[in-house]
């Protein structure tokens, strides 16, 4: 089982897998998108957060983010790219068995 760094929140590993094959990306690409997510939610209460702040926080360089993370966050659904920063969804908080902010709901309900 997986674990968020704060939840009790568990992922199975077939989930896991399954998630990985569909989207063709490997482990360690997995752990960076989990990393970056989680830190959004939990550090930035979602969002909006600079690219910057964000690979601060994650000891991740600001090209790597931009190159090979937000893409495949951005084109699941589970991160959004503003003016003001990046976003992490309705969905992401749903992916994580979390409960998204009133806000994020209102979103999703008026599309």
């Amino acid at each position: 089982m997986f674990y968020s760094s704060t939840r009790s929140t568990a992922f199975d590993r077939r989930s896991r897998k399954r998630f990985t094959r569909r989207w063709k990306i490997s482990n360690l690409i997995w752990c960076s998108l989990r990393k970056l997510l989680m830190t959004i939610i939990e550090k930035f209460d979602g969002g909006p957060v600079g690219v910057g702040t964000i690979a601060a926080s994650i000891s991740e360089n600001r090209e790597s983010i931009e190159d090979m993370i937000e893409p495949y966050l951005i084109q699941i659904g589970l991160l959004n790219r503003t003016q003001r920063g990046r976003m992490a969804t309705a969905a992401a908080y749903k992916h994580f068995g979390l409960k998204p902010p009133v806000s994020l709901q209102l979103v999703a309900m008026a599309s």
